[in-house]
């Protein structure tokens, strides 16, 4: 079995590009694992770089929120997951945190449609991590 471990996957992210402001931004918390291969149909979006690049069969979507750009505040993920997003359009503050530990505080610049997968913290079925998707 694959195992992703705490890792930090940016793809899809890069410094030349960056989201308009007004977009929206799909927040996911997901929970990545082999008990099964279904994949929810939340999810369709992102499957193909879920399976390229990640070695589960199955992924469930746990919460989904829709944020505006540029964001503020704190979204509740549900699970005792907490997410802050700050910034302009050209840099993406996303603090991540579980039960008020902090799991990442990074910034990024999205590209328009590309998934950046952040994550793969240990839960009881799995991987969890925060799938952001610029619309």
């Amino acid at each position: 079995m694959k195992r992703l471990g705490i890792a930090l996957f940016i793809l899809g992210a890069l410094p030349l590009w960056s989201i308009a402001p007004g977009a929206t931004l799909s927040v996911r918390l997901v929970v990545a694992h082999n008990e099964n291969n279904k994949i929810s149909k939340a999810l369709q979006d992102v499957r193909p770089t879920l399976q390229r690049n990640l070695g589960y069969t199955g992924y469930d979507l746990l919460t989904r929120k829709d944020l505006k750009i540029p964001p503020g505040g704190t979204v509740d993920l549900g699970s005792g997951f907490q997410l802050k997003c700050s910034g302009s359009q050209k840099s993406l503050r996303v603090k991540l945190t579980r039960n008020k530990k902090r799991l990442f505080d990074t910034t990024l610049n999205l590209r328009k449609g590309k998934p950046v997968i952040l994550g793969g913290f240990k839960v009881k079925r799995g991987r969890a991590m925060v799938i952001l998707v610029s619309k």
